[in-house]
C-alpha cells in the first residue's frame, strides 16, 4: 500500500472492516527504539483526537494495538511486497 524510509503499509480488507498494518524493521542504524516509542505516543495522542475529545475527527486512524516481534518476516506479507510494482525504498523482507 505505501512506504516510508523505515517501514512498509500493508492494506488488511475483510467485508467488515479495513486495517492498515505497519511494519518498522529496526535493523537500521537510524531506526533506533526511542524513534519507535516517540512515533507510537504521538500515534496514541491521534487516536484521542478519533472518539475521546471534544474536538474529535473521525478521519484519524484508530490505533488497535502495538506489537514487536522478532524472527522472520511472514511469507504472506512478502509475497505482497514482492507484487507491489513500485519501486521499493524502504527495505527488503
Amino acid at each position: 500500500m505505501g512506504e516510508s524510509s523505515c517501514a512498509e503499509l500493508f492494506k488488511l480488507s475483510t467485508k467488515q472492516t479495513n486495517i492498515i498494518l505497519k511494519i518498522i524493521v529496526v535493523e537500521y542504524d537510524h531506526v533506533s527504539l526511542m524513534n519507535l516509542l516517540a512515533e507510537v505516543k504521538i500515534f496514541k495522542c491521534l487516536n484521542k483526537l478519533r472518539n475521546e475529545s471534544r474536538n474529535y475527527c473521525m478521519n484519524f486512524c484508530e490505533l488497535k494495538r502495538v506489537l514487536m516481534v522478532r524472527g522472520e518476516f511472514p511469507s504472506l506479507l512478502r509475497e505482497a511486497w514482492e507484487a507491489d510494482p513500485s519501486d521499493s525504498y524502504a527495505f527488503d523482507p
